[in-house]
């Protein structure tokens, strides 16, 4: 197996004399993580590792000397867009997000940028069933109960648990994320809406048991909402006020997907005055939050610290991903996902 290290030429040479096309990876992972990556590193391909945080102009020199860029999207700074123009031929990320990264820039020095496939997509959609779950029966609460010393029957409290059969749920973004949801979520006996820009096809929609809804009805009628959309100019903010007085006072809003999304002082309002049942949010808009954030001291609030997508599991597709994506370029094709 081929360890990596920042720096050196432009590739390595094969035994028959031929360099291989340089692969930089951004930033270093943990060493489990790294040997992952080692794994599904082709033969045919020089796996270099760099951290721009650590070793700037060892960055920055790995970058100049490769092809492509295996990346998380807050690695990928201004100074390595810089180092990678006019020589790498795809920046493939290990995210599915990537508004952590200048998407502008990278398409002003003709860097193409993709996505990985929906990788994460099976780790988030779990993610997204534990938050409901959790919220719906006060799970965190309870188990802080217990190890108190207070062993309180259900029977005692008027503090409602709630089950997720027989709900109906509201799917705002329809990708590999969303997707994935809705297919766990079937086995739950639940009735599914959704709302995106771009309607799946018909089939599709029977296929994952979907009904396409403008945003306002699917607001107005379910009893979870959740968030599968990529922050952009248009879709900041795009829960505030007006959308969250649309909601039922019992509907529970969970976000995994950005921060921004969400407009946080109204959903804190929402929330302290009772008008939605509670919210579960796996991001924030400033993370982590600063002190006296308003959601952190609402017990209707669940908060998890970014953390639905990387898991052990997810990391073996991330790599499998990224390496067909840069594969697909070396054949002269396409690659997949391209943020556009």
């Amino acid at each position: 197996m081929r360890r990596a290290a920042a720096g050196g030429s432009a590739g390595a040479a094969t035994e028959g004399g031929a360099v291989r096309p340089r692969v930089v990876l951004l930033p270093r992972l943990d060493p489990a993580i790294l040997e992952v990556a080692h794994r599904w590193t082709p033969e045919s391909l020089d796996l270099v590792v760099a951290d721009a945080g650590a070793d700037r102009e060892g960055a920055a020199a790995a970058v100049a000397g490769a092809e492509f860029i295996l990346a998380l999207a807050p690695a990928v700074t201004p100074a390595v867009l810089e180092a990678a123009r006019g020589r790498v031929r795809l920046l493939q990320l290990l995210s599915a997000g990537y508004d952590e990264m200048d998407i502008c820039l990278a398409g002003e020095y003709g860097i193409p940028v993709a996505t990985n496939g929906g990788a994460n997509a099976p780790s988030v959609a779990e993610h997204i069933i534990l938050l409901i779950l959790a919220s719906f029966r006060h799970l965190v609460d309870v188990s802080a109960r217990v190890r108190r010393g207070a062993w309180q029957s259900p029977f005692q409290t008027s503090r409602a648990s709630y089950e997720i059969a027989g709900k109906t749920v509201g799917l705002v973004g329809m990708g590999n994320i969303g997707r994935a949801v809705a297919r766990r979520l079937r086995g739950f006996e639940v009735t599914l809406l959704y709302h995106d820009v771009r309607p799946l096809a018909e089939a599709d929609e029977v296929a994952l048991g979907l009904t396409w809804s403008e945003l306002p009805d699917l607001l107005a009628r379910s009893d979870v909402i959740s968030l599968h959309v990529p922050l952009t100019d248009e879709t900041r903010g795009l829960i505030g006020e007006s959308e969250l007085a649309l909601m039922k006072p019992t509907a529970l809003l969970v976000n995994t997907a950005r921060g921004g999304l969400v407009d946080e002082a109204a959903l804190a309002r929402a929330l302290a005055d009772g008008r939605i049942l509670g919210a579960a949010l796996d991001v924030l808009a400033q993370e982590p939050p600063p002190p006296g954030h308003p959601l952190l001291d609402l017990d209707n609030c669940l908060i998890t610290s970014h953390c639905a997508g990387p898991t052990f599991d997810s990391w073996p597709r991330r790599f499998r991903n990224g390496f067909a994506n840069i594969s697909r370029v070396l054949q002269g094709l396409e690659p997949e996902w391209l943020v556009r």
